[in-house]
């Protein structure tokens, strides 16, 4: 599993799975236990308007040597909060 590193926390050799959750937004990353500091990475992101995202039944695929978890958008734009004003 991953887990969680706080700002007060101490960040040196954290190997394995970690995140940090900050004002909705979720930033998670992996380092392999031995890793070289001089270790390349990869940045990837998302966004979405929908209020969220679910994880679909049996969500795990992949593909590329790339794990990915299938999910679907829940809930709708909320449109009513822009379409009634003048533009």
């Amino acid at each position: 599993g991953f887990r969680e590193l706080r700002g007060t926390d101490d960040w040196t050799g954290a190997t394995g799975g970690c995140f940090v959750s900050r004002a909705g937004a979720l930033i998670a990353w992996y380092v392999p236990e031995g890793a070289p500091a001089h270790t390349p990475f990869r940045i990837i992101g998302t966004h979405t308007d929908s209020p969220n995202l679910r994880i679909k039944p049996a969500p795990d695929t992949g593909t590329s040597g790339w794990r990915q978890i299938g999910v679907e958008i829940y809930g709708g734009v909320p449109l009513n909060t822009w379409l009634d004003r003048d533009l």
